[in-house]
């Protein structure tokens, strides 16, 4: 059976004497008075919420540290201790943003609608874009490929803005032409996220005190790239074992937001709570 002992309890006392007001007076009145409408019982829904929501967004210690990962940098929580290692956000802004200039060449090009002046506005931006690459901070051995693809998408989106119809097998071909310096690009994008997660990850194992790595939650935030925040998952599956996806290691969606900590904190609570009351890990009831 499982012990309600050790200092993991403390997140249940606290949330037991949030639940009751920490009051030991009975309550007045007889039963029979007691209000019973249909709001009686959402109310029981919108306390546990209130109740839950202070509990794991407080400032109260936990027990294992928390991690959080997303493009800008690798954060760590630790009860009111915050340590974070933060990546080169321009070498990956720079990134995600040659990374767009093909695909929107592609939509404009696939459109049945007039896009002149759009496709006009837009190539005036790539061709600055392409006289500046050379000061970018993409590294050398990779402009090459940058440059083909930004060239490739200038062309397109110039054919465009003159009013030419592009057919469906000019699209396509524009699309072959551009895959593969666009497949090395992103490879070298992948790359340079996991050896900047790498360096993050050893500097934060080097902060940590003894036995915390083996104790860490992590969740890595959603990207506006999914193959990205994917990378990184994987990436940290592997330095902290297959065995933890599911259970210490989660990838969350973009569209949560950057809430990492709190859904943490809220998976511990409620896998404090499933242990004592289902002797059982959370999300392992049956």
């Amino acid at each position: 059976m499982t012990s309600v002992g050790g200092p993991r309890v403390a997140i249940l006392l606290a949330l037991g004497c949030l639940l009751s007001s920490c009051s030991t007076q009975p309550p007045t009145g007889s039963i029979a008075a007691a209000t019973t409408g249909p709001e009686t019982f959402e109310e029981l829904d919108g306390s546990l919420g209130v109740t839950f929501d202070r509990v794991r967004s407080g400032p109260g210690d936990t027990v294992a540290p928390l991690a959080t990962v997303d493009g800008q940098a690798l954060s760590l929580s630790r009860g009111s201790g915050f340590w974070q290692h933060r990546f080169d956000a321009k070498l990956f802004e720079q990134y995600a943003l040659l990374r767009q200039v093909p695909l929107v060449a592609f939509q404009l090009a696939s459109s049945q609608s007039d896009n002149k002046q759009n496709a006009a506005s837009y190539a005036s931006r790539v061709r600055a874009a392409l006289d500046a690459l050379d000061t970018s901070v993409i590294p050398v051995a990779q402009l090459p490929d940058q440059r083909t693809v930004l060239q490739l998408s200038l062309d397109m989106l110039d054919r465009i803005a003159t009013g030419t119809q592009t057919s469906p097998a000019e699209v396509d071909a524009f699309v072959q032409r551009t895959r593969p310096a666009l497949t090395r690009n992103f490879d070298a994008e992948i790359a340079a996220t996991i050896a900047a997660l790498a360096a993050g990850v050893g500097d934060m194992r080097s902060v940590m005190r003894p036995g915390e790595w083996e104790r860490v939650y992590i969740a890595v935030e959603g990207d506006r790239s999914p193959q990205l925040a994917r990378a990184r998952y994987e990436y940290l599956a592997r330095v902290l074992g297959q065995a933890a996806k599911g259970k210490r290691l989660f990838m969350l969606p973009y569209a949560y937001g950057r809430h990492g900590v709190t859904f943490l904190r809220s998976l511990m609570i409620e896998d404090d709570l499933s242990r004592v009351f289902f002797q059982r890990p959370y999300g392992n009831r049956i």
